[in-house]
């Protein structure tokens, strides 16, 4: 049995007395090599499909509380049922500005986006292993993501922050703080970066398949 997150084997041991080796569903493929320097304007990025489970409010009421000197802009990607009310809320917030929503796009496009970006969002409630989150670091980003599902095995705290299962207030409040330590500390954003870089090698699918292909041989000499 493979699980593909730590939790997932965690409910298998806990409901049905089966061990489990995790195992995740997707891996990465195209490796950056080098970081973009966080500039003056610090670029944050959230994609998905916008959604009330993907929790995109999460993040405009965090940006809402981030100091009024600080300069950023937010990247939306994707679209969605809740996208026309969201951007109503930006516009009460007087965020609308500094959000550019740039729809429904080709994966190539996403990706450039998220490779001029410098910090991913991840506010999802309910996520195993979002493709979004292994793009991110693709493009050697860090995140900033609930502390759950397949997040809370991928970010480490060199490469990420995790935001912890609390009251809305107060995980909206730990969103804002880590966002706001990113727009404060432009060269601890670059070392984080960095470190997405040297945590690439442990998740891409070379590794991922070697560790199926040496379970399946294990048990065909059992």
């Amino acid at each position: 049995v493979f699980s593909a997150t730590s939790a997932d084997r965690d409910n298998f041991k806990r409901f049905l007395q089966i061990d489990s080796q995790v195992i995740r569903e997707n891996s990465l493929l195209n490796l950056r090599s080098e970081i973009k320097p966080t500039g003056a304007e610090v670029q944050f990025v959230w994609a998905g499909r916008i959604d009330e489970l993907k929790a995109l409010n999460l993040v405009l009421s965090a940006l809402e509380q981030l100091p009024a000197q600080n300069s950023w802009r937010l990247h939306v990607i994707g679209d969605g049922p809740c996208k026309v009310a969201l951007q109503a809320t930006s516009a009460a917030l007087k965020l609308d500005k500094r959000i550019l929503w740039h729809g429904q796009v080709p994966r190539e496009q996403v990706l450039d986006i998220m490779r001029d970006a410098d910090v991913h969002l991840l506010p999802s409630i309910m996520d195993s292993n979002p493709t979004v989150l292994l793009e991110a670091f693709e493009m050697g980003l860090p995140s900033i993501a609930l502390d759950q599902f397949g997040a809370r095995d991928l970010i480490t705290p060199e490469t990420g922050f995790k935001v912890s299962l609390n009251t809305v207030e107060k995980v909206i409040e730990q969103f804002s703080e880590h966002m706001t330590f990113c727009l404060n500390n432009h060269a601890a954003l670059d070392v984080m970066k960095t470190n997405v870089l040297r945590r690439q090698a442990a998740l891409h699918w070379d590794v991922t398949l070697r560790q199926v292909r040496d379970i399946y041989e294990k048990v065909a000499h059992e």
